[in-house]
This record gives structure tokens, C-alpha cells and sequence, in this order.
């Protein structure tokens, strides 16, 4: 049996919640395009994380920030977008982002 592979994925890590914490991944290209201020890391043993943060506009749960990048995580590329909503947000906040891109593992 062979399934369709999707587009992407949206993982939720908080669920029916007023301010959300998602996660977006995508077949990358490694070629998108990222803005002066890109900050490169390793983030686990094979993954490599090259994004810029960005914190817009929310509504009543606050200011949305915004995790934009590009994962090498061994031979593949994933195009990566993290958004979390919360009063007081700083650009800065997106530990929670790397800790669970972190936790990816190439499946052989």
C-alpha cells in the first residue's frame, strides 16, 4: 500500500488553547530566502536551523511570534515555520521552537 506523502505537516502543541503554539513543516528547497540577521545553529547531532524571528500584531492573546527558517536535518531540507501568541512577547522567545525541532530525527 502506498499512501500519498503530504504537502507538509502542522504540529499543535497546544490544542484548543486561546494562544496557539504551532509548528510548520514543509519540503524545503534550501534556497528560501532569509533576511539580513538569519541566525544559523546546530540544533541536534545531524540538524542544522537557519531562521529569523519576527513578532507581528496578535489580538486579544497578544503579539504572534513568528519562527521563519530552513532545517538540514541530515540529508533532508524542511522549510520551517513556528508561531506563538502571548502578552509581552519579545523577538527572542522562541526557545520553545528549537526545543522541539531538536527533538527530530531523520527516519532511514
Amino acid at each position: 500500500m502506498n499512501a500519498a506523502i503530504p504537502e507538509g505537516v502542522r504540529i499543535d502543541l497546544a490544542p484548543g488553547r486561546r494562544q496557539p503554539r504551532e509548528i510548520d513543516l514543509t519540503p524545503g528547497t534550501g534556497k528560501q530566502r532569509l533576511a539580513k540577521g538569519t541566525i544559523t545553529t546546530r540544533i541536534g547531532k545531524d540538524a542544522v536551523l537557519s531562521y529569523r524571528l519576527e513578532v507581528e500584531g496578535g489580538g486579544s492573546g497578544g503579539d504572534e511570534g513568528l519562527l521563519i527558517g530552513t532545517l538540514v536535518l541530515g540529508a533532508a531540507t524542511l522549510d520551517v515555520g513556528c508561531v506563538t501568541q502571548a502578552e509581552g512577547l519579545q523577538a527572542g522567545d522562541a526557545a520553545w521552537c528549537l526545543e522541539e525541532l531538536s527533538r527530530l530525527r531523520e527516519a532511514h
